[in-house]
């Protein structure tokens, strides 16, 4: 259905509520062209040491070759 439009606060105020949350999945589309609003989900995450696995078309050189990529992928546990 193409998804749905998401506040950053709206999903970090679900993760809050959920006490048996350990680690929080980006996934498709493709995350590396939505960083901004990941890397705030992703700092957020950190914050309550939640792990973070992200799934991404990019190779890894593409990610490293792209200081934005790089930077949201810095904040991740697994690249898949």
């Amino acid at each position: 259905n193409g998804g749905y439009i998401r506040d950053t606060s709206e999903i970090i105020n679900e993760i809050d509520e959920n006490p048996l949350l350990d680690g929080i999945t980006l996934s498709g589309g493709e995350p590396m062209l939505q960083i901004e609003p990941l890397k705030e989900l992703c700092k957020a995450a950190r914050l309550r040491k939640l792990n973070i696995v992200i799934y991404s078309g990019f190779t890894f050189e593409q990610i490293m070759d792209d200081p934005n990529k790089k930077a949201l992928l810095e904040l991740c546990d697994m690249l898949i």
